[in-house]
């Protein structure tokens, strides 16, 4: 099963560069933990590599 997702990415919606919010909790997390994420916000900008 995990095979299944290997080539998978992660979407984050609402994604913000403030360390307080959820989203970007969530990236930092997902990253940490060897997932390919990416993010959508309402501002262009970068959370960590994302």
């Amino acid at each position: 099963m995990r095979k299944k997702f290997i080539n998978k990415k992660t979407l984050v919606i609402g994604g913000s560069v403030k360390r307080e919010r959820y989203s970007n909790k969530a990236i930092r997390k997902l990253l940490d933990y060897g997932h390919r994420v990416e993010s959508i916000g309402l501002r262009e900008s970068k959370v960590e590599s994302v």
